[in-house]
């Protein structure tokens, strides 16, 4: 069980994950091209490797499409040959990894879950030529009982959330969703978390039973609280859901914002443009005082962190 940060060489350019990862709270820095990293934390764990590439300066913004990405046929071309490759390997990998889930009854799964989730969603990332830069990313190492909450502008959210796992961490989502070939059927073997929206009280029931869960096995939770993707990339509002659970469980709130996804790939489109997605991990919010409180003024205060950051 990984329980803490342990030390790694730095990786080499030729195996380098899709990761780029800064610490904005570390007073000592190096640079190194046009890349700028915590030399002190470039040897922990993936999650804040630090992989230099040239690149990352070359938007216009800091995240977002690639200005000399290809146009026309050739962008077409070479899209779809990505997305083409990027699914052969979840048709190729996901069996597997869902047959030994179930062969072994989901005993230990908890344990490596997020160890394959980093991996898996990683190599997507890198085959669809997207680049994740990390900011704070401290907050997702070490296991304990945290509520991670997303803003969700695009399909490509789902193997960000994969490359970010935190140890016992899984993401909640509609019961709907296992129905999904391969990405859904890998929810259901590893009995990963669902809320059942079709009414309130199943609701109710589902977030009960999420939050003993995750009280019980030290898990955390990655939610998407707009309930679903936004249509035009602008943050849309909160649901209650979770900050009810938060209320129940014994962990904070940690909001990950996350920038140039839905430019990388906008709703409806399915090519995806390369470029660098943006992910800042903020400070976490303490949820001590959610039960009894006022939940509908603690979730406008959580929205307004994303707000302030997204502009």
């Amino acid at each position: 069980m990984l329980l803490g940060p342990r030390t790694r060489s730095a990786p080499s350019p030729r195996f380098g994950t899709a990761l780029t990862a800064r610490s904005t709270n570390k007073a000592s820095h190096q640079s190194v091209g046009s890349t700028s990293f915590d030399a002190a934390h470039t040897t922990t764990l993936p999650i804040r490797r630090a992989v230099c590439s040239a690149r990352m300066a070359t938007t216009t913004e800091g995240w977002g499409p690639y200005p000399h990405n290809p146009t026309g046929v050739a962008r077409s071309v070479i899209g779809a040959s990505r997305i083409a490759v990027g699914w052969l390997l979840i048709c190729t990998v996901l069996p597997p990894v869902i047959a030994v889930a179930l062969l072994t009854l989901r005993i230990g799964t908890g344990r490596w879950f997020h160890r394959f989730a980093r991996i898996f969603g990683r190599a997507i990332l890198r085959i669809v030529g997207i680049r994740l830069d990390v900011e704070d990313g401290e907050a997702l190492e070490g296991r304990r009982t945290r509520i991670y909450l997303i803003n969700h502008t695009s399909q490509l959210d789902v193997f960000i959330i994969c490359a970010l796992m935190p140890p016992g961490g899984g993401p909640i989502g509609k019961k709907e969703f296992v129905r999904i070939p391969f990405l859904g059927w890998t929810w259901w073997a590893f009995d990963l978390l669902t809320i059942d929206r079709s009414n309130l009280e199943r609701a109710k029931v589902s977030l009960s039973e999420a939050a003993r869960r995750l009280t019980q096995r030290k898990d955390s939770a990655i939610i998407a609280p707009e309930g679903t993707r936004s249509k035009d990339g602008r943050l849309g509002p909160f649901k209650m859901g979770a900050f009810h659970l938060a209320a129940e469980v014994d962990g904070p709130i940690i909001p990950i914002v996350i920038r140039g996804a839905a430019e990388c790939q906008p709703m409806g489109n399915i090519l995806i443009d390369p470029g660098v997605v943006r992910v800042e991990v903020l400070d976490e919010v303490p949820t001590d005082d959610y039960a009894g409180s006022d939940l509908h003024e603690r979730r406008d205060e959580v929205r307004a962190l994303f707000l302030e950051r997204l502009g």
